[in-house]
């Protein structure tokens, strides 16, 4: 306790540095993927990765994953799934592999830091969890600064001291990064332009749409065209690959333990034991369906499933139900109280609910099937493995390994395993969010030029769309030359019997226009000219070849400006901020050494 001695005698100091901000930076990769192919046996007993040779232990992922559930779970509507699960366990991962490339690299600056300096972060930086604990709420529900900081001078802050004594170091390490870090004059007037600046425009479009409906190109124009453009329409390696899907999902065994629990909650209510403290001890449903002080009033709406919205509103106050089943588990419910607010009835209920969800041996029985077939097809057929297990196999198709693989997205791991695997290779294990997957590379396609046959409608569909564009400028130039004579644009448009005349007012520079879309080139030129008028040339854009004329042009509002600036200046230097911290972090994370002693690839 001596560590807070000089802070009691002065708790007006002022935090030279803020923790919280740095942790919304250090944790930018949420749900990187650290997949780097772990197998069993290669690590020491309670070591779960090596990184740069640094041991990450088994009880500082444990640790950290409680501690997350414990910030996470709260803000749920409902009782966490097994994606919500495995999400979690993935982000814990990533961000403890941050954390040990940060204070490496804190270690490498000599980074010191002072137990004035800790106990200043902790005094007046609570960590998130603290934050939300009932026991420094006030009335309102904020958080109470007073109560923190009366509780944390009376109490044994060893733990947290060295917690925060990493989070001071991570933020010395961030100024040291961010020191350079400042936006010019010239980008703080780009970006207000592109935010605030509007001009207006008339315009004819020639659509490339309306041009060449019916038209059939026969295969001399179509070979012609293909061969002077060998290099656009070559094709990049492919591949096939078949694979096995294992959904994962509750077995039986879990709903029927979920069943036991609840009966064995009930039995314990029937003994007489309080409902409000079963409810503590078994429920997971979410605290504000918890009743007493932590309940809230919710509507029929906001009560899901809608076996307990109807229990909800038909019990009498007091009253427990019998046990509900439904999708999701099953549930215990006494309705506290219930009241209308502006109209609507409200009621306030204690929920015990056990979910039914997959168990870690369901989840272990499915890796371990899994490892059956992968192990099976080391000296044989895929197929013939597969259809031995019962198992159904899927397959792409060839693709591009480097694109979306059909039925398997873009799951990072089969991604690697279709670019760096070997024809009649099959996969270990992969873990998905909502499955399990075995891999098997069927074909591999070199790179070439393809013939005619094989991608007739590539090359049909771009032939067509050069054709129609150069019809569009015939069309556009036609219009643009008479209105150089002095006709008036929406009267030019009328030679024409596609073309479409608009006027389109206070259009930003950036973004989509209404009855003009994103085009680019066109509000370059509009933004670019100083006085009304006719362009001086067509526009060749994305959906058309446009004629237009600046109605109202562009200013630079100097007064607006100057009152926005420093505020702007700010928000650049923050999104900066972020580039600079995440381009380092993953430059960090290519360069380290991660040895991954998980039991198997996971990947999301």
């Amino acid at each position: 306790m001596a560590l807070f001695e000089t802070m009691r005698e002065n708790t007006k100091i002022i935090l030279w540095i803020t923790v919280a901000a740095f942790v919304l930076l250090i944790f930018l990769a949420w749900g990187a993927d650290f997949a780097t192919g772990g197998g069993p046996g290669r690590g020491e007993a309670g070591v779960m990765a090596r990184v740069n040779g640094e041991r990450l232990y088994d009880r500082e992922y444990s640790d950290a994953l409680e501690q997350a559930r414990q910030l996470y779970e709260p803000q749920l509507e409902g009782p966490p799934d097994e994606e919500f699960l495995l999400m979690l366990r993935a982000n814990t991962w990533s961000q403890l592999i941050d954390r040990k490339l940060l204070l490496q690299e804190a270690r490498r600056h000599d980074i010191v830091v002072t137990d004035r300096e800790v106990a200043t972060a902790l005094l007046y930086n609570p960590p998130p969890r603290l934050r939300a604990n009932p026991a420094f709420l006030n009335e309102q529900g904020q958080f109470d600064m007073q109560r923190y900081q009366s509780w944390i001078s009376q109490t044994n802050t060893a733990a947290l001291e060295r917690e925060y004594r990493e989070l001071v170091t991570q933020e010395k390490l961030r100024m040291i990064l961010l020191a350079g870090v400042a936006v010019s004059e010239e980008e703080l007037r780009e970006t207000w332009l592109d935010r605030n600046q509007r001009a207006s425009l008339a315009f004819v479009q020639i659509p490339y749409v309306a041009l060449l409906r019916d038209a059939a190109p026969d295969d001399a124009a179509l070979e012609q065209f293909l061969s002077a453009r060998r290099a656009e329409f070559r094709q990049p390696e492919r591949v096939r690959l078949e694979f096995v899907r294992l959904p994962k999902g509750p077995a039986q065994e879990d709903t029927l333990e979920a069943r036991s629990e609840i009966q064995e909650a009930l039995q314990d209510l029937r003994r007489g034991d309080d409902f409000s403290l079963l409810v503590k001890s078994y429920s997971q449903a979410p605290r504000s369906r918890w009743g007493e002080e932590e309940g809230v009033y919710l509507s029929r709406e906001e009560l899901r499933p809608p076996e307990v919205a109807q229990a909800a509103f038909s019990l009498p106050v007091g009253q427990v139900s019998d046990p509900l089943t439904s999708a999701d588990g099953f549930h215990l419910l006494r309705v506290v109280d219930r009241r209308t607010e502006d109209g609507v009835e409200k009621a306030k209920i204690a929920e015990l609910f056990v979910p039914i969800r997959m168990s870690y041996e369901t989840n272990y029985a499915l890796q371990e099937r899994a490892l059956d077939l992968a192990d099976s097809t080391e000296a044989g057929d895929f197929r013939q493995a597969a259809a031995s297990l019962g198992l159904e196999i899927q397959d792409t198709g060839l693709v591009d390994p480097q694109g979306f693989l059909p039925g398997l997205g873009r799951l990072a791991a089969a991604k690697e395993f279709a670019l760096r695997g070997r024809v009649g290779q099959s996969s270990r294990p992969i873990e998905a969010q909502d499955a399990w997957y075995v891999l098997h590379l069927a074909q591999r396609q070199p790179a070439g030029d393809p013939p005619l046959s094989d991608i007739r409608r590539r090359v049909v569909n771009r032939y067509l769309e050069e054709q129609r564009r150069h019809q569009a400028m015939d069309r556009a130039e036609a219009i643009l030359e008479l209105c150089r004579t002095g006709v008036p644009l929406a009267s030019a448009a009328g030679i024409d019997s596609v073309a479409r005349y608009d006027v389109a007012e206070d259009v930003p520079r950036q973004g989509f226009v209404r009855g003009l879309g994103r085009e680019p080139k066109l509000l370059g030129l509009v933004f670019a000219a100083r006085e009304t008028g006719l362009l001086p040339r067509m526009v060749v854009g994305q959906m058309g070849v446009y004629v237009a004329e600046v109605i109202r042009p562009a200013v630079f509002d100097e007064q607006a400006f100057a009152a926005g600036r420093e505020q702007l200046r700010r928000e650049l230097v923050q999104e900066k901020q972020s580039r600079v911290i995440n381009d380092w972090l993953t430059e960090l994370r290519e360069k380290a050494r991660i040895e991954d002693f998980r039991p198997v690839v996971a990947s999301t």
